[in-house]
């Protein structure tokens, strides 16, 4: 097959894509997204397969009981005693003023009526039996008025007597016995008395009638009056059992004490997109305060994800509130203090919104853990100087976190029984430092692509005993001398200047590796022999001395040393020139030019490697001055070449990739001048003589 050829065009378009900006950000932002989405639905699925999940208006798969103490109001049972008290109250009657006029209109509208179909649509005949309308209609008139007649009479006399004897009832054994007592007081025969008694019973009792509106008033009052339950549940109570229905109350209560709800868990979804948008923000912001040492995107990445998963597993272990040593411990172990705090707490903080099934109380618990342990760890995890100590310190750690999550529990209201209290604190302090040590295992395996460098893994390789700079102390010991005195040096003026002393020596150790290709190249291993140069010609020279960056990166990719110290190795020349070597060439009358005498560079981009640079070139400069005399003179002598050497490199750019000020460069000065004074004074000893 013909291999195709791109066209000028389509090259550009490949030559103009970034690659570096897709692995050091689009990566790390896709796994960041990936890796939240799919703990959020590992969770889930896991707590489906168990079964353990509840499902609103389901049956409950199991009896769930109160983990932590609350209170709530108890709407359910409130409103079902409202109900019963509204249908308690079944009407309200009112004493009628006008109950004689309504006696009047009602035998009046009897007296007119014509068929009994008119009266099914009278307001006041409406409630007397058809058979009696049937049987009042087809009686003669004069018995009609003689009948409406003695009823109003004892109808009157029925009202009145009520009124008298404040009878106010609708009893109608009570009413009767006095209707029949004013209807025989009228001598009415007792056909007529019948047909009257039936007339006048129907209507009851005409004092009284039933009000709808007050009705409803007086129900709504009496629903209003129902105070509020108020409970208290305590942990171990039942909030359902096996197989009863779980209504909204109970599925409210149930999310509140943490127990998982079986819905595909979008919220917590969206909290991981959430977190993802922000990350840039979060970047940015962090950023500001910590200068050239913000750590990478995947650096941060790692730490976010390590606190989720932590935090995760420690909440569907029951062990609510752990999770968030892990994280902080790489955080405060690989990042610069200030990131680091704010890294770690930001890590745990948004595990509280990923975390699903997390209690009102928990998700306090985990808020105040995840500020309190980089600020606990910020005070113990610091001035480490091997992984003995560093797992010492995560054990004072955890134990720390461990009485902290017992006052907040005890503070939050749980009962405090020493069962109950002990258990709990042995299974978090396992947790935190138990998941703590697994991080500082594994770490190491990561820090490369991280681009980090942990306190333990500086140790390591500052250790004089490695293969490399043993090999370095035997073949090559004016140079691995020169080390040492760099890294006493450099030293000195980064704990003036707050900086990572332990990463500065390192760096001091291995900047110079690349001379054990060519050893004898360089002046300080020549022992005050031949040098090699003076047969060379000045190009070949200086090809020779630049080589030693090249060969000293090849060396460390060899003895895979972490990219932070390849760093000091490619840095610590930046791209300044061999100026001796191209002085001759010009002197001898070689046709060169300024770029073929200096190293390639980069330029130091970070204060470790700049202050490298200075310190190494003030070094050589001093040593090459041969200052032997003592007092004022070589005190001046060494004055004036640290201050020369840092002013031509401020002259030459080689720091504007590097946030040092002027009182920075102050500090370099004075602290250099004083070190070396130190190391190149030579006593003066007065000769004694011999007493004749």
């Amino acid at each position: 097959m013909k291999r195709r050829t791109l066209i000028p065009s389509e090259r550009n378009f490949f030559q103009r894509i970034d690659f570096s900006s897709l692995t050091q950000y689009v990566l790390p932002v896709v796994f960041f997204l990936t890796a939240g989405i799919l703990i959020v639905l590992a969770q889930w699925a896991v707590l489906n397969s168990r079964g353990d999940s509840f499902k609103t208006g389901g049956f409950a798969p199991k009896t769930y009981r109160v983990i932590t103490p609350m209170r709530y109001d108890d709407r359910e049972s409130a409103e079902r005693l409202r109900v019963m008290v509204g249908e308690s109250v079944t009407g309200v009657e009112v004493r009628d003023v006008s109950a004689k006029d309504r006696l009047m209109r009602r035998l009046e509208a009897l007296g007119e009526l014509q068929d009994v179909q008119s009266a099914k649509n009278s307001e006041y005949l409406s409630p007397l039996p058809e058979g009696l309308l049937l049987m009042f209609v087809g009686l003669p008139n004069d018995s009609k008025s003689r009948i409406l007649n003695s009823a109003y009479t004892a109808g009157v006399s029925y009202l009145e007597r009520l009124e008298r004897d404040k009878i106010y009832t609708s009893n109608v054994t009570l009413t009767s016995s006095v209707l029949w007592e004013e209807i025989n007081k009228a001598n009415i025969p007792p056909d007529d008395a019948n047909i009257i008694y039936q007339i006048l019973a129907v209507f009851g009792n005409l004092n009284i009638r039933h009000d709808e509106d007050l009705t409803s008033i007086a129900r709504q009052a009496a629903i209003d009056e129902v105070p509020t339950i108020d409970r208290r549940l305590d942990p171990g109570d039942v909030i359902v059992s096996k197989g009863e229905v779980v209504t909204e109350q109970t599925a409210t209560l149930l999310r509140l004490q943490g127990y998982t709800e079986d819905v595909f868990p979008m919220s917590e979804i969206f909290a991981v997109i959430l977190c993802v948008l922000s990350l840039p923000l979060w970047m940015n912001i962090l950023s500001k305060g910590a200068g050239e040492h913000k750590p990478s995107l995947r650096c941060v990445v790692f730490i976010v994800i390590t606190a989720w998963t932590f935090e995760t597993v420690a909440g569907k272990m029951g062990v609510y509130g752990a999770g968030t040593l892990a994280a902080s411990s790489v955080a405060l172990l690989c990042i610069d203090d200030y990131m680091a705090f704010w890294v770690a707490v930001m890590s745990a903080a948004s595990g509280v919104f990923v975390v699903t099934g997390q209690a009102v109380t928990n998700i306090i618990l985990l808020g105040a853990m995840a500020v309190f342990t980089p600020t606990a760890g910020y005070y113990v995890l610091r001035n480490l100087e091997s992984r003995r100590q560093v797992s010492y310190k995560i054990v004072v750690m955890a134990f720390i976190l461990t009485v902290l999550r017992m006052l907040l529990r005890y503070v939050q209201g749980t009962p405090y029984t020493l069962r109950s209290f002990g258990t709990g604190a042995l299974m978090f302090f396992a947790f935190e430092a138990g998941s703590a040590h697994v991080m500082m295992g594994v770490l190491q395996y990561f820090e490369e692509y991280l681009g980090t460098l942990s306190i333990m893994s500086i140790r390591e390789i500052s250790n004089l005993s490695s293969a490399l700079l043993r090999d370095l102390q035997r073949q090559a010991p004016g140079t691995y001398q020169h080390s040492l005195t760099i890294a006493t040096l450099i030293e000195a003026v980064g704990m003036k200047l707050g900086m990572d002393t332990n990463l500065l020596r390192a760096g001091a150790y291995y900047h110079d590796i690349g001379k054990l290709r060519k050893p004898e190249y360089f002046v300080e291993n020549q022992g005050g022999g031949v040098n090699i140069h003076d047969s060379m010609s000045p190009m070949l020279s200086s090809l020779a001395i630049i080589s030693h960056v090249k060969d000293g990166l090849e060396l460390a990719w060899e003895a895979k040393l972490p990219r932070r110290i390849r760093d000091f190795t490619a840095e610590h020349h930046g791209d300044t020139s061999t100026r001796y070597f191209y002085n001759k060439a010009v002197s001898l009358g070689e046709n060169v030019e300024w770029s073929q005498f200096c190293y390639p560079g980069p330029k130091p981009q970070s204060r470790e490697t700049a202050l490298l640079m200075i310190t190494d070139s003030v070094e050589a400069a001093v040593r090459a001055a041969n200052i032997q005399e003592s007092g004022g003179e070589s005190v001046s002598k060494i004055e004036k070449i640290v201050r020369q050497v840092i002013t031509s490199k401020i002259n030459e750019k080689q720091f504007d990739n590097v946030a040092f000020t002027m009182k920075d460069f102050k500090v370099i000065e004075q602290t250099l001048i004083s070190v070396l004074i130190s190391m190149y004074h030579t006593r003066k000893v007065k000769k004694i003589e011999r007493r004749k």
